[in-house]
């Protein structure tokens, strides 16, 4: 499904090299992982702890070791508890981008989002060698990183269709209408976060009943609407406090918050410390 006015805005890699490795901890601004998608494909795995992975609004638990796939065009999000992972966004258009032949044929499904990869198993031995292989190398200072990572993703996909882990479809139980609905939402929410929102003017844009948005955002994102985007602007004053020059009220009130009280309060609710405590960090 291809949603190019709301897909999300954030480049990952480059053009030659669409390959970007994420390492999320305790404290991050993007700790908690907000609902969105890509058309790039998504590998994420757990160092420490747990994380609720939600695909297409179906819940799984990850534990250490444990590895999901993300296929293109899926809305994901994803809640950690005192958790350490890592991701790795890429695209793998570089691998057929001069070829015409039966890579091409292979690899453009999963750009699609027609084809998506089958759930990971613990025993699958092969493939989590080669992800850790993969998630390692970013740590190494190689002077051909960039070669090594291509050919760890070509040897992973060769695994996967040998293995019969690439299957057509597969996007679970969301429809298409209410992917579409669910992107429109979020899309909107983040152009106007730093305004006033209210439930009318998110059931009035999705042609819904204030009462029935209520309980199809609850149902697709585990949050009210007020809730999500309370945490969305959290993030951003995160993201702002970050840089060491931002002032807590400047965080507060540039995120749509309009009482310094309510700001703080929510502030250690989601993040577990104060603004002052965290801009201190």
């Amino acid at each position: 499904m291809k949603y190019n006015e709301f897909k999300e805005a954030k480049s990952h890699g480059t053009a030659d090299f669409p390959v970007e490795y994420y390492h999320v901890s305790p404290g991050a601004s993007n700790y908690i992982m907000q609902l969105h998608w890509h058309e790039e494909l998504e590998i994420v795995r757990v160092l420490r702890g747990k994380l609720l992975l939600f695909v297409n609004n179906e819940q799984r638990q990850l534990e250490p070791c444990d590895i999901a796939f993300i296929g293109s065009g899926m809305l994901h999000r994803a809640e950690p508890i005192d958790s350490t992972y890592e991701c790795l966004v890429f695209s793998p258009s570089f691998l057929k981008k001069h070829s015409t032949g039966r890579l091409s044929e292979l690899l453009t499904p999963l750009i699609s989002g027609d084809s998506t990869i089958a759930p990971m198993e613990r025993e699958d031995d092969d493939i989590s060698a080669l992800i850790d292989e993969i998630f390692t190398s970013f740590s190494e200072k190689d002077a051909f990183l960039e070669l090594k990572i291509s050919s760890c993703i070509a040897k992973l996909f060769y695994i996967l269709y040998r293995s019969g882990r690439i299957v057509t479809g597969g996007n679970g139980s969301t429809t298409k209408h209410q992917a579409r609905t669910m992107i429109k939402l979020i899309s909107w929410i983040d152009e106007h976060y730093t305004e006033h929102i209210s439930l009318d003017d998110m059931a009035m844009l999705c042609n819904l009943s204030p009462k029935y948005l209520c309980g199809f955002f609850k149902r697709m994102t585990g949050f009210t609407p007020t809730e999500y985007i309370n945490r969305l602007r959290i993030e951003k004053a995160c993201l702002a406090l970050s840089d060491g020059h931002t002032s807590i009220t400047d965080a507060a009130f540039d995120n749509g918050f309009n009482e310094l009280s309510y700001f703080s309060k929510l502030f250690k609710k989601y993040v577990g410390c104060s603004p002052r405590e965290y801009k201190a960090k």
